[in-house]
């Protein structure tokens, strides 16, 4: 099986630094390579969407082989898609920018790592359907229901549920609605087809994660009928000064990360400390794993000899 393996930061040193500027980038995933109506969902082995401000699981299911977690990329556009033929399609029938988004689905994250001395924290993206969502809501699909009923007046919904995670363990939640048939003039009632701009709730504390869940008046005996998926694109990401400046960078190779066990290094760094992100000393040790299977959700710092520090993810 094939892994994706990425470079996390060793630092050798510390200093205070006094600026405290924010600044702010777009991730518009346009360095994740795909030609035309293609895909990366884990199949061939890819475990991870990597960048400098954040990380994307992939999880492939490699017993009933199919995506069965966190995040794909994709550039397929053809909103006519039915079923699970469209569940990677956009349905506007192009991206918000450039040719690649993301298809998440319930539960999927995001993780936002402190390093090279900033801290990032997510601010705003472009949200949408699904091909095979939005034909589900809008035709029923022989298991989720027409939104609406028959005649339109059913009062339906269908809500993506963002959940900020923070340093501190306190989460932060808002509600979109991506179908919303509950008003009392019909008129008003809609399906998501197009692009639209979410902002987040601002904070000043640090996010380690931001989560999403799905909602769907459409319940059945197994839980929501609806499929549960959705896209985005154009993340935006805030970074600001943690009061950490970095000195040269030595690679060292993680894998997997994140994980809910353990953690392999390509290379020692001598004996070592597992740190929290308030810097209680977890676990000590030496060697090349670390095993994170005893820790809740969330980042790690692992120092090594001579202060070296990396940040590896419990999911």
């Amino acid at each position: 099986m094939k892994y994706t393996f990425y470079t996390l930061l060793v630092v050798l040193g510390f200093g205070l630094s006094s600026e405290s500027k924010a600044q702010s980038t777009v991730l518009n995933f346009e360095n994740i390579v795909l030609p035309s109506d293609s895909l990366i969902e884990g199949s061939e082995g890819d475990t991870l969407f990597h960048f400098t401000e954040a990380q994307f699981p992939i999880v492939w299911d490699t017993t009933y082989d199919y995506w069965s977690g966190g995040w794909a990329a994709s550039s397929r556009i053809d909103s006519s898609r039915r079923g699970p033929a469209g569940l990677f399609d956009a349905y506007p029938a192009k991206a918000q920018s450039g040719e690649v988004f993301l298809v998440g689905q319930q539960g999927s994250r995001i993780h936002f790592n402190p390093s090279n001395g900033l801290d990032y924290k997510p601010m705003s993206f472009y949200l949408t359907l699904n091909a095979y969502v939005y034909n589900s809501l809008a035709e029923g699909d022989g298991i989720g229901k027409k939104f609406g009923g028959d005649d339109g007046t059913e009062p339906d919904s269908f809500i993506l549920v963002l959940v900020q995670h923070f340093a501190d363990q306190s989460t932060d939640t808002q509600r979109v609605a991506l179908a919303d048939f509950r008003f009392n003039d019909n008129n008003q009632d809609f399906i998501l087809k197009d692009w639209i701009k979410v902002s987040l709730n601002s904070s000043s504390k640090r996010v380690d994660e931001l989560s999403f869940h799905l909602e769907s008046s459409d319940q059945g005996m197994w839980g929501i009928n609806t499929p549960t998926f959705f896209v985005i694109d154009d993340l935006e990401i805030s970074s600001t000064p943690n009061g950490i400046s970095r000195a040269p960078r030595i690679g060292v190779n993680a894998y997997p990360n994140p994980s809910n066990g353990l953690v392999n290094l390509s290379q020692s760094i001598g004996p070592w400390n597992l740190m929290d992100a308030k810097g209680q000393v977890l676990a000590k040790g030496e060697g090349t794993q670390i095993d994170l299977s005893l820790y809740p959700k969330g980042v790690y710092v692992l120092q090594g000899k001579g202060g070296e520090v990396a940040r590896l993810i419990r999911k």
